[in-house]
């Protein structure tokens, strides 16, 4: 494993740190390259306080360990409330990304570099199958990408190597862990996956986690290239005015069905379009123009055929915008 690849000399890394196996064997990682990088390492500690003195005790642990690396160490502590096993694993993953970006800001850290493998990528793909994810979900988890709305990376250079492989380094290094019980209850989706459906599977067809993490790299390269070409589209043929963005029909229908697809999503948001909304509101575009004048979407997003000189709506000029028009005539979707 070589993580020295990953950084520049003199980068300031937050070491998002749990206590267990993974997060564990990556300050030895990190450790290992601190010297020859001249890196400024912080570790971060999360506590969710779900298991009570038993995350007192990862606390500790954790703090203990940036101490005998001689790193600076923080922490923070969310409360989650929900008792819904689907909807406390999100809470959780949310409240802990914001406390790591919190703290990397603290540390002024251009990167937070956290411990997920490929068998943590193989259940994230699978659970956004479950879930009715797109395209872009089977791609998984990227290796690194900035988080929103801020100037700090999420580094992830363990993707690539399985659980067994981190406990063998780890078992090299001598490394002490925690254990999560938590871990072992196979009420949340993510852990009936790695402990009932994913053995399973790979029992059958030996290597499945492997290739299913190869597959994922395949759809992000491919993700890429077309991102590029709706880019490209979108220079060309979405106009940006007070008001909105204004699509021409005869242009845009043109294109190819995947394109058209995609340029709505990127330009709408992907989290605002089911698939059946995506459909719904294409065929609405086509369609005459006495099928209504707005298309209303979630979050106040709203699709509207401009109107020609004497006031009827045209069937070729959309305007696409959120918020701040008449609703009369609303379509909602």
């Amino acid at each position: 494993m070589n993580v020295e690849e990953i950084f520049k000399p003199h980068s300031r890394v937050l070491a998002a740190c749990s206590g267990g196996p993974d997060s564990v064997a990556l300050l030895y990682l990190l450790k290992e390259a601190e010297k020859k990088l001249e890196l400024v390492i912080t570790v971060g500690h999360v506590n969710h306080g779900l298991r009570g003195k038993e995350s007192d005790a990862d606390e500790k642990f954790v703090g203990n360990l940036a101490r005998e690396f001689k790193w600076k160490f923080l922490r923070r502590r969310i409360s989650l409330k929900s008792k819904n096993g689907g909807n406390l694993e999100e809470l959780a993953r949310v409240g802990r990304y914001e406390k790591l970006i919190e703290m990397a800001e603290e540390s002024a850290s251009s990167c937070v570099v956290t411990a997920h493998n490929l068998d943590d990528q193989a259940e994230t793909i699978l659970m956004n199958i479950f879930r009715g994810s797109g395209f872009r979900g089977l791609g998984g988890m990227p290796f690194s990408r900035i988080w929103p709305g801020t100037r700090v990376q999420i580094c992830r250079p363990l993707l690539n190597f399985s659980k067994d492989e981190i406990l063998g380094y780890l078992a090299n290094k001598g490394g002490d862990f925690r254990t999560d019980r938590m871990n072992q209850n196979p009420k949340f989706l993510r852990h009936w996956l790695r402990m009932k459906l994913i053995p399973q599977i790979e029992a059958r067809f030996p290597g499945f986690r492997r290739r299913l993490g190869t597959f994922a790299d395949i759809v992000r390269g491919e993700e890429t290239f077309w991102n590029e070409k709706v880019r490209e589209m979108t220079a060309a043929h979405l106009l940006r005015k007070k008001g909105g963005y204004f699509l021409d029909w005869d242009k845009f229908s043109l294109y190819s069905l995947p394109m058209q697809r995609r340029f709505l999503k990127q330009v709408i948001g992907p989290d605002l379009l089911s698939f059946e909304n995506l459909e719904n509101l294409r065929e609405w575009m086509g369609s005459p123009p006495s099928n209504g004048r707005v298309w209303q979407l979630r979050k106040g997003w709203f699709v509207e055929r401009m109107s020609k000189s004497k006031g009827s709506p045209s069937a070729r000029i959309f305007r696409i915008g959120q918020d701040g028009i008449e609703k009369t005539g609303v379509r909602n979707r």
